[in-house]
């Protein structure tokens, strides 16, 4: 494409040169799209179940329940001891951790960019009830949300 365009730029016609320009603009914003839009998986690199299960729980953090560790293994086609060693390759971590992370995450961007409640972040981040939201955001971050909200405004 590149090659392409350096010749109809040599030809020095003015309407090729808009051509171009139009091309080379095109192209950019695709780029720039798709980059803006990778999926989560694009962060990690592994086995295509890994990656199918990472977008899974991206998509499901939220959920009221998230299946257990052995229906994921049953979707997968591997035995649990399999896919929490490839999803700890994968990641890093375990799965349950992968989970509190990123539920973690939405909660400290709710309450960098919102003003919803205490109690509204935590059932939105898909924690269950405030008490042990409060217990695991103190466990991993230091703070309670609310002083972390404080800190971050």
């Amino acid at each position: 494409l590149v090659s392409a365009l350096e010749r109809e730029l040599s030809a020095g016609d003015e309407a090729a040169y808009e051509a171009c320009l139009l091309s080379f603009l095109l192209l950019s914003h695709t780029v720039a799209r798709s980059l803006s839009h990778r999926p989560e998986t694009a962060h990690y690199s592994g086995p295509a179940h890994v990656l199918h299960l990472i977008d899974y729980l991206q998509q499901h953090l939220c959920d009221e329940e998230l299946p257990s560790l052995e229906e994921l293994a049953d979707r997968s086609g591997y035995s649990v001891r399999s896919l929490t060693a490839h999803f700890r390759k994968c990641t890093g971590m375990s799965i349950v951790q992968f989970v509190r992370q990123r539920r973690l995450e939405k909660a400290c961007y709710f309450l960098r960019h919102t003003d919803m409640n205490i109690t509204e972040i935590a059932l939105s981040s898909g924690f269950n009830s405030l008490p042990y939201f409060n217990k695991v955001f103190r466990a991993h971050l230091g703070i309670t949300p609310s002083a972390y909200r404080e800190s971050v405004r």
